[in-house]
């Protein structure tokens, strides 16, 4: 620019020294440098002169975007500028800015809170062009509750199962709560457990509601077999005694033999033993200590309930292929099986009657030698008394 001046000043002077003797059409030379000069001197007042400018297109001042990050609508823009750069900045981190060969796209983060983000600004500028704004919304996610387990439960009468353990996946806060006092609901950092204590009769099936506000509840049905069964108002396990103190795995399982008032357990299978005691045991009631916690053994009233056939119906039959005698309540249909062990004989503990009879110690003595026990075969059940030093099975009532 300032070499078009300089020429200028030339031909202004060149002018001035020759306009008095000669024609203006003659000074060629300097009217070719003014016209010249001229044009890029007006070249170049054109250039500074153009306002700077920044557009996008489309035009629009506001983006929605849904919960799950897709655009709801239009998220991707050109930009026409005459300055030499530009940039576009998100004021929120959900909200990502990607420039691409002729402007820039909007990527949002997924939302799966149920609240929506904070609205983003995106700017875009360019040199001392006006910027351009967005306006940045995204919506807030759905309320979710889902669990990682069956809808069904049950518990063993020692109060374990299979897995009591769940997983909650929720984006909102939560609750669970259990409809039975028996069955405890203990939440975690995951989720929740659930906590049965041991029950002497089948509880009255529970159900677990889990809720979050805006979703559906979950619900969970929990039931739990009892260690016992109750058969005309007596609480019966629903197990024979097998070590001291603990009850056999299944209903079917013999357990132990026992002498009348003695803890020493016996078993149900070698046909001789060593060690027999032939000696009567003495006590006038029952006081050894082998039934578990909360059991004891039945009085012979409490088995003669059994054999009342007012109330309680009885038949010989093989349950799980094992033989013995199910008793069932006539008014509520409860049963109960007492598996035929047969017994150990008084004299020598030899094994007799396998499969052919039960028999079942009460805590009642008979005088100082005999005590009384429940008897039955394939073809009856009652009550009787017999020498206290037999091996007798135990089935256990609650305390």
């Amino acid at each position: 620019m300032n070499r078009v001046k300089s020429l200028v000043n030339r031909a202004k002077a060149q002018l001035s020294r020759t306009k008095a003797n000669a024609p203006l059409s003659t000074v060629n030379y300097p009217l070719s440098i003014i016209l010249a000069a001229l044009m890029m001197f007006g070249g170049c007042r054109k250039d500074k002169d153009e306002a700077p400018s920044l557009s996008i297109n489309p035009s629009q001042t506001e983006v929605k975007f849904k919960a799950d990050g897709s655009a709801d609508g239009n998220a991707t823009f050109v930009v026409t500028t005459n300055q030499d750069t530009w940039k576009a900045e998100s004021s929120q981190a959900w909200l990502t800015v990607n420039k691409t060969a002729t402007g820039f796209a909007l990527v949002a983060a997924a939302n799966t809170a149920t609240t929506a983000p904070a609205a983003a600004t995106v700017t875009v500028t360019a040199g001392t062009a006006t910027p351009v704004t967005l306006s940045v919304t995204q919506a807030a996610a759905a309320p979710v509750l889902s669990l990682d387990h069956s809808s069904a439960i049950a518990f063993a009468a020692d109060g374990t199962t299979g897995n009591a353990v769940f997983v909650v996946t929720s984006n909102t806060a939560w609750d669970a709560v259990s409809s039975q006092a028996w069955l405890t609901v203990n939440k975690t950092a995951a989720g929740f457990t659930l906590v049965a204590a041991a029950a002497k009769t089948d509880p009255a099936p529970a159900t677990v509601t889990v809720s979050a506000s805006g979703v559906e509840n979950v619900v969970i049905h929990v039931t739990q077999e009892g260690y016992g069964v109750l058969i005309n108002g007596v609480i019966w396990a629903r197990y024979n005694v097998d070590a001291p103190k603990t009850f056999t795995a299944t209903p079917e399982a013999y357990g132990k033999f026992y002498q009348w008032n003695r803890a020493t357990a016996w078993n149900t299978t070698d046909e001789t033993v060593t060690g027999w005691d032939t000696t009567v045991p003495d006590g006038s009631s029952w006081a050894a200590d082998i039934c578990p916690t909360g059991w004891r053994l039945p009085t012979t009233e409490e088995q003669r309930t059994l054999v009342d056939a007012t109330k309680v119906t009885n038949k010989w039959e093989t349950q799980n292929g094992v033989t013995g005698r199910l008793f069932t309540d006539i008014a509520t249909t409860a049963t109960l099986f007492l598996p035929a062990a047969g017994y150990r004989y008084r004299s020598d503990g030899r094994l007799s009657s396998a499969d052919t009879y039960g028999d079942y110690w009460s805590s009642t003595a008979d005088g100082a030698t005999n005590a009384y026990y429940l008897d039955f075969s394939s073809g009856y059940a009652d009550w009787y008394y017999g020498y206290r030093s037999f091996g007798f099975s135990v089935r256990c009532v609650a305390e």
